[in-house]
């Protein structure tokens, strides 16, 4: 059944097994291999009340390694993370590639022209 899947996303283009069928295509974006839910942006409520640290989390898609998780980006720090293969976070770095720069600075110009966009 994997090998099935394997092809089948390959020959498909890898869109219609990763996506539920709930999730329109006008919600996600690309950035580089990453395939971000743009609507999907929610505060991080229990790092605000525990640290003080304001973040942003959204689920992401990794086409190039097949793989689903959560991203979070510190506006603030000017810092991004995402979750390992296990579910747990990463630490805080700065942006090293073109594309997780220009998805950091595409949230952060959104959030910062409207605060209370993703609250």
């Amino acid at each position: 059944m994997k090998k099935l899947s394997f092809y089948l996303s390959c020959a498909l283009g890898s869109t219609l097994l990763l996506f539920p069928t709930s999730v329109k295509a006008h919600d996600w974006v690309d950035y580089g291999p990453l395939k971000v839910n743009i609507r999907g942006w929610k505060l991080n409520t229990d790092r605000l009340r525990l640290k003080g640290v304001t973040t942003y989390d959204t689920n992401f898609i990794n086409t190039r390694r097949n793989t689903k998780g959560n991203i979070s980006v510190d506006c603030d720090r000017d810092r991004i993370t995402t979750t390992k293969a296990d579910g747990t976070w990463r630490r805080y770095r700065i942006s090293l590639r073109k594309n997780e720069k220009t998805l950091k600075n595409d949230f952060c110009t959104a959030i910062r022209k409207n605060p209370l966009l993703f609250n």
